[in-house]
C-alpha cells in the first residue's frame, strides 16, 4: 500500500507538470493565430465538462486532506508538509483549469475577435477566472453567459480553496 500511496503522488506530480507545460506552451509558443470554429452548444458542453471536473477535484482534495488531517495532527512537520501539498493541489487545479479555458477559447469563438493565439486564450481565460476584467479582449455575444460562467467559477473556486484553507488552519492552531 505504501507503494501505491508514492506512485499516486509521483502521478500527481507529473500530471501537474503536464498542466505546467500546456500552460507554457499556449502562453509562450501559441503565437500562431487561429480562426475557433466552435459552436455554442460545444462551448456549453465544454463549460460543464470543465465545471464538473474542477468541482470534483476540490471535493476530492478536501476529502483527502480530512483524510490526512488525523494523522498530522501530532506532527508539526507533517502539517507543514499537508499544507505544501494542498497549496500544490490548489495551484494544479486553478492552473489546469484556466487551462482547460484556454484550449476551450481556442476551439470555439468565444472572443470577439476575427482569429486568435493561444497567448491570448490564456490571457483572457486568466483575467476572467480572476475577474480582472480588463477589457482589452471581450466576449462575443452568444458566448457572453460562458465567459461570466468562468468568471463565477473563479470566485467560487477562490472562496472555497481560500475558506477551507483557513478552516484548516484555524483547526490546528486550536482557535
Amino acid at each position: 500500500m505504501h507503494y501505491f500511496k508514492r506512485a499516486l503522488w509521483i502521478a500527481r506530480f507529473v500530471v501537474g507538470a503536464q498542466l505546467f507545460g500546456f500552460f507554457v506552451i499556449f502562453a509562450f509558443l501559441g503565437t500562431e493565430a487561429r480562426t475557433p470554429t466552435g459552436t455554442l452548444t460545444q462551448a456549453v458542453i465544454g463549460y460543464f465538462v470543465i465545471t464538473l471536473i474542477l468541482l470534483g477535484e476540490i471535493a476530492w482534495l478536501i476529502v483527502r486532506t480530512r483524510r490526512a488531517e488525523a494523522v498530522t495532527l501530532d506532527h508539526e512537520g507533517m502539517v507543514i508538509a499537508g499544507a505544501a501539498i494542498y497549496l500544490f493541489d490548489a495551484m494544479t487545479l486553478i492552473l489546469g483549469t484556466v487551462t482547460a479555458f484556454a484550449a476551450l477559447f481556442m476551439l470555439c469563438p468565444v472572443i470577439d475577435s476575427e482569429a486568435i493565439t493561444g497567448k491570448e486564450a490564456l490571457y483572457f481565460s486568466i483575467v476572467t477566472f480572476s475577474t480582472l476584467g480588463y477589457g482589452d479582449l471581450t466576449p462575443a455575444d452568444d458566448f457572453q453567459l460562458i465567459a461570466a460562467g468562468e468568471a463565477l467559477l473563479g470566485l467560487l473556486v477562490f472562496g472555497l480553496l481560500i475558506g477551507y484553507a483557513s478552516s484548516l488552519f484555524a483547526k490546528r492552531s486550536g482557535s
